[in-house]
């Protein structure tokens, strides 16, 4: 019915992976690979994760659970980026890219771990709400 109501000079005919692939916004959250697909959506659950642990020390501690919980989450953001840190500045390009992607992944795990552990102490013992 569009077609029909506005002239071609006036539209751009485009199918769905056109549309993705021009905006970036689209592309992420439809990515085109399973890897990259597993890669952002998996960052983006860790990062929901170290959230959801940052507010639940904030209920648990009050005024000092803000503060506890700025800590955490730098410190899991360090460990996150640690392995391509510490390839970038001690070892200076020590590591393949894939290695280092394992490293990542490894990291990543270890966060996601840190948090569900954390998160789950909290819940458990510490919760006022």
């Amino acid at each position: 019915m569009l077609k029909w109501l506005v002239p071609s000079e006036f539209r751009i005919d485009m199918n769905l992976t056109e549309i993705t692939e021009n905006l970036y916004f689209l592309y992420l959250l439809f990515p085109k690979t399973l890897i990259e697909f597993i890669l952002y959506y998996g960052t983006g659950i860790i990062a929901v994760f170290v959230i959801f642990t940052a507010i639940l020390f904030e209920r648990s501690y009050r005024l000092k659970g803000i503060f506890y919980a700025i800590i955490y989450v730098a410190v899991s953001f360090l460990v996150f980026i640690g392995p391509a840190l510490f390839d970038a500045f001690v070892l200076e390009g020590y590591f393949y890219p894939i290695e280092l992607f394992l490293l990542e992944i490894d990291a990543a795990f270890l966060v996601l771990a840190g948090a569900i552990w954390v998160g789950n102490k909290l819940i458990k013992h510490k919760i006022r709400v």
